[in-house]
């Protein structure tokens, strides 16, 4: 109890600081920091005011420090803002903001800028207690004390982006102007915009003053980049000779526009079947036989459970890969008439089907933006799930960072039942051993993150509901 009282304690003042330390940061640059720190050293070395050089170097920068305040003074600027953002983005590439501003004043305006802020990140204060930083073991005292290495550590963790500005731009009274803020996302998840500030310098760029522009909050899914398909092509799995065959008649999915033929009326048929022309010559009714049109099911199976053993922080960036590999396969189903089952649980047991009639890829990386890894629960609600999806589906995909008995015994379950079943496992490392797993079992190592980008834990977001789609 002791403990966790300090801990709120500190959490509390960490929070607070966070929050002082964006408002300086957002009105003070860091030539203003800079001057700042100068003129502390200058006060102290000046002694002698008639005879000091530090005296006089003060005075200046003084004079210059308070002219950068009076210049800052001025009306509010009275813009109007849009946003326009792309759909979607991937971890560790740049995307463009496009935000266009009406001056509704009679002023004009020079040298503004536009500065997109990310929001405040700090942890929940479960998530300061429970959650401790990895190697936090080995620091001194003071720090495990204190442990503001793991607010900080945790707050990291929380950022989707860091905070961007635009270029220097005039807006005269009564005109329009478009301009572009470059924002690189750094992990799976939301890029939620709401904190537009529009920003003017001083005359000698030592302080800031912000306005916050009423604009309404945007979010953009950040995806998983669906660019590895290395390790897909590798397992095999192509519906296209799922069933050579040809596809059992419970898997048909209705008639194509062409006919085949041509042959006599029975009762039953549709009246928009009809050949007029036929029926004309031959005195009876003549109808259109249409080509049964037959896609396959594809069931994309992800197991989002995390060992307990040794941290779920090591094994987070092979489920990011496994995230990955699920995007990689959707984007290469989507091209054909496939359609996709993505079967997984989270607060429950979710399946979404994309394809021709159905989700479109989009929502598919909308909803895998969302998925977060557990380290509790069982393999039990996933098992169900995708029994009663079995019979609408010819091949399954399974995607998951470990390997056990009980999965080999779930997916031989699925091939029993007729299904062609492959299976990707993800190691944490290329030094984690590969335990024995049959033929249609294999193993992957994850992708290494691109620059800017961080590949491990991220805090919970809420999955895309099947309500909502």
């Amino acid at each position: 109890p002791v403990a966790m009282k300090r801990e709120a304690i500190l959490h509390r003042r960490y929070v607070r600081m966070a929050r002082w330390g964006r408002r300086l940061s957002r009105n003070i640059r860091p030539a203003g920091w800079v001057a700042l720190a100068l003129g502390a050293v200058l006060f102290l070395g000046s002694v002698d005011p008639t005879r000091s050089l530090a005296y006089q170097v003060l005075a200046l920068l003084v004079v210059m420090l308070g002219c950068d305040v009076l210049s800052l003074i001025q009306a509010r600027p009275r813009p109007e803002a849009r946003r326009a953002a792309p759909g979607t983005c991937v971890p560790g590439t740049a995307v463009t903001i496009g935000i266009t501003l009406r001056n509704r004043g009679r002023r004009a305006w020079r040298k503004l800028r536009l500065v997109e802020e990310a929001p405040l990140a700090v942890p929940t204060l479960a998530e300061f207690t429970d959650t401790p930083e990895p190697g936090e073991h080995r620091r001194n005292l003071f720090d495990r004390t204190f442990i503001y290495y793991r607010f900080s550590w945790l707050g990291e963790r929380h950022l989707t982006f860091r905070t961007a500005e635009s270029a220097a731009f005039d807006l005269a009274p009564g005109c329009e102007t478009t301009v572009a803020v470059r924002l690189l996302p750094l992990r799976r998840g939301h890029l939620v915009l709401g904190h537009l500030v529009l920003a003017k310098d001083g005359i000698f760029g030592f302080f800031r003053r912000t306005w916050k522009l009423d604009v309404a909050t945007l979010r953009v899914p950040v995806v998983p980049a669906p660019g590895v398909a290395r390790a897909e092509e590798a397992a095999g799995l192509n519906a296209d000779r799922v069933h050579p065959d040809g596809i059992p008649p419970r898997h048909r999915s209705g008639q194509s526009d062409e006919f085949l033929t041509l042959r006599d009326y029975r009762p039953g048929d549709p009246l928009q079947h009809i050949h007029w022309a036929s029926f004309a010559r031959a005195g009876h009714p003549i109808v259109r036989e249409f080509e049964d049109v037959c896609r396959p099911r594809v069931a994309l199976i992800l197991d989002t459970l995390l060992p307990r053993e040794g941290g779920a922080f090591a094994w987070t960036r092979a489920f990011e890969h496994c995230l990955a590999l699920a995007a990689s396969c959707a984007a290469r189903m989507e091209s054909g008439d496939t359609l996709l089952e993505l079967l997984l649980v989270q607060d429950r047991a979710h399946s979404f089907t994309s394809g021709p009639g159905h989700l479109h890829l989009r929502r598919i990386f909308e909803i895998l933006a969302g998925v977060q890894p557990a380290t509790l629960g069982s393999l039990s609600p996933l098992e169900r799930l995708a029994f009663a999806h079995a019979r609408q589906c010819q091949a399954a995909l399974f995607l998951a960072v470990r390997w056990d008995d009980e999965r080999q015994r779930f997916l031989s379950r699925l091939k029993a039942r007729g299904l062609e079943v492959q299976a990707l496992v993800v190691l944490p490392s290329a030094g984690a051993s590969c335990p024995q797993a049959p033929s249609w079992v294999r193993f992957v190592l994850p992708r290494p993150a691109a620059r800017g980008q961080w590949a491990g834990w991220s805090p919970p977001r809420p999955l895309v509901a099947a309500a909502e789609i």
